[in-house]
C-alpha cells in the first residue's frame, strides 16, 4: 500500500490496524523522522513504556534475523511496542526484505509493528516497491515542504525555545538553510545560545553571522549571479560551494525556490499588482538586503522566460539523480545557460 502527501501524514495519526510494517520516506529526513515518531505514538501501547525497540543499520548486520526477532518478541510486561529503524540509503534493503518475507511466511503477525524512517527514495527503489506492493506493509511518501511551510516550521520551533525571530531574520534563515528539519533545529539551538539574555527578536545580522549554509559556502550569491547575467560570478561561486561540500541537488533545489519566488512576483504583476505589492505578497517576506537583488533579477526575467526555464530546472534534479550522472557538470551547464539568457536580455535593453 502507498499513501502520499497529506494522506500519508493523516495515516500517521490514524494508522490502519492490519499494517505491520511502515516505510516513511522524504527528501527531508527530519520530516520523515517527525512523522515516524507520530506514527510510533499512534501504534504503541502507552501502558508499556519499555516495549519500544530502536535499531540502526548496524544492528541489522549483527544478526541475520535481528529485525524479525525484534518484531515478534514481546516485552516483559506484554505491551505492544514499536520497532523503529532509521536507514540512510538502500544498503540494508535486502536484509529488511528478507526479514519481512520471513514474517509473512510465519503468518504476518507482529507483536511490535515496524516503522522505518528514510530519506529520499526513487520510484525504482526496491525497498519502496516492496512496501507498496505488500498488503500488510505500507509506504508513506512525504513531500519536501515549500519555502512558506518551512518558514512556518522554523518560526514554530524557535517559539518552542522561547526565541522570537524578526521577519528579516526568518527570511534570512530560510534563504540560507536548506529545507532540512534536523539542520534547522541545530541552527535554532545555536541561535538560542547566542541570543541568551538579549531582549527583543533575533536580528537578521545575527542569522547572517551564525547560520552558515550547508557546505560552508553561501551559494545564494552564486544563484543571484546566474539570474543576473553574471556567468563568471555564477560558475566561480558554484565551484567554491561544491568544493566546500555542498550537494548539487541542494543547490538545484535552492535555484528552484528562487525561480518560484520570481514567478510568484511576475504572476502577481500580470494579475494587475504593482511591483511593491507583488513583492510584499511573498512568503517568507523579502528582507531589505535581498530586495535590490530580487529587483535586478526581475528586470531581466519576464514571465514567459521564467515559465520556459521551469521544466529545465526541475528536469535537472531528476536527471542528476540517475546512476553515474555528472551532477556537478550538469548544474554548471544549466547555470551558464541561465546566466547567458539573462545577459542577452540585459544587452538588448542597452
Amino acid at each position: 500500500m502507498k499513501f502520499a502527501g497529506a494522506k500519508a501524514e493523516s495515516m500517521a495519526a490514524k494508522p490502519l490496524s492490519q499494517v505491520v510494517a511502515w516505510l516513511v520516506y522524504c527528501p527531508d529526513p527530519g520530516l520523515a523522522q517527525d512523522i515516524g515518531a507520530r506514527l510510533a505514538d499512534s501504534l504503541r501501547d502507552p501502558a508499556d513504556p519499555f516495549a519500544d525497540v530502536r535499531m540502526t543499520e548496524d544492528d541489522l548486520k549483527r544478526g541475520d534475523m535481528a529485525l524479525l526477532h525484534a518484531m515478534t518478541n514481546r516485552s516483559l510486561l506484554g505491551g505492544r511496542g514499536v520497532v523503529r529503524l532509521r536507514i540512510e540509503n538502500e544498503a540494508s534493503s535486502q536484509r529488511i526484505q528478507k526479514n519481512l518475507n520471513a514474517l509473512l511466511a510465519e503468518g504476518g503477525q507482529a507483536a511490535n509493528p515496524l516503522v522505518i524512517e528514510a530519506g529520499e527514495l526513487r520510484k525504482t527503489s526496491k525497498l519502496r516497491v516492496f512496501f507498496e506492493e505488500a498488503e500488510l506493509f505500507a509506504a508513506l511518501q512525504l513531500y519536501e515542504p515549500d519555502p512558506a511551510q518551512f518558514a512556518e516550521f522554523v518560526r514554530n520551533i524557535a517559539a518552542e525555545k522561547g526565541l522570537l525571530l524578526s521577519e528579516g531574520a526568518l527570511a534570512e534563515f530560510v534563504a540560507r538553510i536548506p529545507v532540512d528539519r534536523n539542520l534547522a533545529r541545530a541552527e535554532i539551538e545555536k541561535l538560542c545560545l547566542y541570543w541568551y539574555g538579549e531582549t527583543g527578536p533575533v536580528t537578521e545580522e545575527a542569522v547572517v553571522e551564525l547560520c552558515a549554509p550547508a557546505g560552508g559556502e553561501d551559494y545564494d550569491d552564486s544563484l543571484h549571479a546566474a539570474f543576473a547575467g553574471d556567468a563568471m560570478g555564477a560558475l566561480t561561486g558554484l565551484t567554491r560551494s561544491l568544493e566546500a561540500g555542498a550537494a548539487p541537488v541542494s543547490i538545484t533545489r535552492a535555484a528552484q525556490r528562487r525561480l518560484l519566488r520570481l514567478l510568484a512576483v511576475r504572476e502577481a504583476m500580470a494579475g494587475g499588482r504593482g511591483l511593491d505589492q507583488a513583492i510584499a505578497g511573498l512568503r517568507p517576506p523579502v528582507f531589505a538586503r535581498a530586495r535590490k537583488a530580487l529587483e535586478t533579477e526581475l528586470a531581466l526575467w519576464p514571465l514567459d522566460s521564467l515559465q520556459a526555464l521551469a521544466p529545465a530546472l526541475y528536469g535537472l534534479e531528476i536527471a542528476m539523480k540517475r546512476k553515474d550522472a555528472p551532477a556537478a557538470e550538469m548544474l554548471g551547464d544549466l547555470a551558464l545557460r541561465i546566466a547567458r539568457s539573462a545577459e542577452a536580455r540585459r544587452n538588448r535593453r542597452k
